[in-house]
């Protein structure tokens, strides 16, 4: 701990004589316990001092709240749902995290106990730290959903509120093909599909966009067309361009 006169800290040098009888004591963060702390004492009038004696500090324990984490993130596919894990931090030794509970709802989907129940009124009470997030049907991919939640300790102690982050997502994904070649030289482009929900194993991509400084070696006049997965896809850039 440390001691404090004035709102400055008191060091070596500063003692032994204070000019007043007034000093505050500030424990260490988190810390307490009896007979936390101990100093030598005398008084002077100026003149003469009087005997020390011993003064000895206990420090009472006080409940600080826990903090809930910020900057928690998940992926949800829209047409299933995902279950999220809130959690928190509590300094008080001894003290854990063992509830959250809503403060605000998600928009683009809505949240369910584990036990299947729709949470309906706020704020909800959550029995732990997990909750079901399912988007709704016409939810956009690519978009985010939040809401709020808070954490309590072992103490009944509440933390404020933050955010929890949503990034909806389709279930079909693809691996987006990139590479690199050279001067008049293909690249041969290879698509990964995979289904989040296993619905299906049978994919079409298609070309949006011709590239504007090559070819693709499937071609078609109207766009968007669809690419043949069974057969060779390449890009070829034109003679002579690189960059």
């Amino acid at each position: 701990g440390s001691l404090w006169y004035q709102g400055q800290k008191l060091t070596t040098a500063s003692l032994p004589l204070i000019p007043s009888s007034s000093v505050t004591f500030l424990n260490d963060p988190y810390s307490y316990g009896t007979n936390y702390a101990s100093m030598t004492v005398y008084v002077s009038d100026g003149i003469a001092n009087s005997r020390s004696f011993p003064l000895v500090i206990d420090v009472t324990h006080v409940n600080h709240n826990p903090n809930a984490t910020s900057g928690l993130s998940s992926y949800a596919v829209i047409g299933s749902q995902v279950t999220i894990t809130l959690s928190g931090t509590d300094f008080d030794p001894g003290d854990i995290i063992t509830n959250a509970s809503i403060t605000s709802f998600p928009t683009k989907g809505q949240l369910y106990t584990i036990g299947g129940a729709l949470i309906q009124t706020l704020p909800f009470y959550l029995n732990g730290l997990q909750v079901i997030y399912k988007p709704f049907a016409n939810a956009t991919a690519r978009t985010n959903d939040s809401f709020l939640f808070n954490v309590s300790d072992n103490h009944y102690a509440w933390s404020s509120a933050v955010a929890y982050t949503v990034v909806l997502q389709f279930n079909i994904q693809t691996n987006n093909p990139s590479g690199t070649t050279y001067e008049d030289q293909s690249l041969p482009l290879v698509f990964t599909d995979t289904d989040a929900l296993n619905l299906t194993t049978t994919f079409v991509n298609y070309v949006y966009r011709l590239p504007y400084h090559g070819t693709l070696s499937q071609t078609n006049s109207t766009l968007p067309y669809p690419i043949n997965n069974s057969a060779p896809f390449n890009y070829t850039p034109n003679q002579d361009f690189y960059g």
